[in-house]
């Protein structure tokens, strides 16, 4: 299993890495990441984080899909992709699993965690790093 930044609750879906290949091949161009998805489905009935696979091709539970609001370059192998949450936005919603989202729409990579409520009076940044 490929994680993005070693974190076993990281993948880089398969179809991200089929399109990788192909475009160091010359093949195809790379998509860029334009939007990052949250969803609920992330952890066990526990509580406890689970690990996505590869092969997964969406969130388990997506509930929203936004445009990532930036990113930045941490150092020359690492992009870090962010996308805020307004006040407005998954009120009274638990996030346990995000994933960046290419131009074609497809889920590039995912990854799950432990809960984060959201509440109504606070906005919340969600990044995530792309590391190669």
């Amino acid at each position: 299993m490929a994680s993005i930044d070693g974190n076993e609750y990281t993948v880089i879906t398969r179809k991200a890495r089929k399109k990788i290949l192909k475009a160091r091949a010359g093949d195809s161009a790379l998509p860029k990441i334009t939007k990052m998805a949250l969803g609920s489905g992330g952890c066990d009935a526990d509580g406890n984080a689970k690990k996505p696979t590869e092969d997964q091709e969406e969130l388990v539970e997506e509930i929203i899909r936004k445009d990532v609001d930036g990113h930045s370059y941490i150092d020359d192998f690492t992009c870090r992709y962010t996308c805020k949450l307004t006040q407005e936005e998954c009120t009274g919603k638990f996030i346990s699993e995000m994933a960046l989202i290419d131009a074609d729409g497809d889920a590039v990579a995912i990854m799950n965690c432990m809960k984060k409520g959201k509440d109504g009076y606070i906005e919340m940044t969600f990044t995530l790093d792309d590391i190669f």
